[in-house]
This record gives structure tokens, sequence and C-alpha cells, in this order.
């Protein structure tokens, strides 16, 4: 793959507010979509940044269920080296039904791994981490809700993300139906744009969302 995902600890942290006791919680991610930009000292054409879009879900038991919390992600990496590296504009348009729902215990979560790093490192809203509510803003092709930077004292929303480094931010939503994860109109997409003074392109990576209309009263009550 062109960029690690280390999340071993974070994920963990998921697994701990599971709510069955035997839960083997997996990410569905979507296709990797990318820019290009030309390459600072060749000025040659490369890839500038990759994203894909996933949903946390837990495959033992066919979760999450209409009303559950669950996060979706969106991962962007920075895969080239234009001579400005790249700020990034990310946002994200959940399918009709699906709304952010965060709590204290079920935050929006942001992560960084630097450049040359295998690990990621957590960091919170004193570092910029955004929580809802989330404004509106405009892309190439309509609007999203922007997941803006928002770092004390600089009022700057994008970004920076240089060559090798990456981000990854899970919102936490829930759905008001059952989607079966298969049709367009259930696709959680993430609009990013790389801003790198060559191209400035927007990409569009998504995944359709899968969420089940409710346990088996049975087997939830016997089993749990």
């Amino acid at each position: 793959m062109r960029f690690a995902l280390a999340l071993v600890l974070a994920t963990i942290g998921i697994l701990v507010q599971a709510p069955r006791a035997h839960a083997a919680v997996a990410w569905r991610d979507g296709l990797i979509f990318e820019s290009y930009t030309l390459n600072c000292l060749f000025q040659t054409p490369e890839y500038g940044i990759g994203a894909f879009v996933g949903q946390l879900y837990d495959t033992s038991y066919a979760e999450p269920y209409v009303g559950e919390r669950f996060y979706m992600r969106v991962h962007v990496a920075g895969l080239g080296h234009p001579c400005a590296d790249n700020y990034i504009d990310v946002q994200f348009v959940p399918p009709a039904g699906v709304t952010v729902s965060s709590v204290d215990n079920y935050p929006v979560r942001c992560f960084y791994q630097a450049p040359g790093s295998t690990e990621y490192s957590e960091f919170g809203t004193a570092n910029g981490c955004p929580q809802p509510p989330f404004g509106i803003a405009a892309n190439s092709t309509g609007t999203g809700y922007r997941i803006d930077r928002r770092q004390p004292g600089d009022p700057l929303p994008a970004w920076f993300l240089p060559g090798g480094g990456a981000y990854e931010f899970w919102i936490p939503v829930m759905s008001d139906r059952p989607l079966d994860g298969l049709q367009i109109s259930m696709e959680f997409t993430a609009p990013v744009q790389a801003i790198d003074g060559v191209y400035n392109y927007w990409i569009y990576p998504w995944q359709t969302v899968f969420v089940a209309n409710g346990p088996d009263p049975i087997f939830a009550n016997e089993f749990e």
C-alpha cells in the first residue's frame, strides 16, 4: 500500500466503547483517490495527495444499527513533493438520514502521522481537532461540511500536509434509517482539496454506508 494504516492504539479505544463483549470491529474502506501535482525538484508530474473514506462496523453482529453511533473516517496522505507542500481543505457529505452525533465519550477524533514515521499521534481540541457543529463550505461540485482546523490563535482553517505525512479524521455519526451499503444514494463522500500552488485539485473519495435495521431481540438479549 502507498501509506500505512497503523492505528492500533486508537482502535483499541473504540473496542473499549463497543457495546458487545465479543465485538469484532473492522473498517470498511473505499478506494484511494489521488490528485496530481508537480515535483518541486524535477518539475515532473506525480501524485499530490491520496485519500479514502471508511466505516467502522461490527462484523460479528452486523452493526451498527439504526440510532447507534459509529465512526466514519477520512484518511488523507501527502504523496508528492510540490514546492509549497500541501494545505488541505477537508469536507464530508453524509447520505440522507446520516447526521453527526458527538457526545463526550464519542467525540470527533484526529490523528497525524509525521513524515518518516509509522506511528499515528492523536491530538485534541487544544491542537486544532474540531468538534461539532461543522460549517458549510463550497467545493467544486457543491457544498460539504468542513472539517476545519481550529488551532487557538490561528484562524487558518486548512491543514498543512507535508509530503510523507498523513491525517485521519474520525467523525461520529448516526443513521435514522437502515442502509444496505450498496446504493449510490448511500455514499458518504469526502471532498478534499490539495492546495499546492500548482493545480489545487479537488478529489472525492467515498464509501457507501451500511446500517442494520436492528438486532434480533432474542439473540441480543441472550448472548450479549
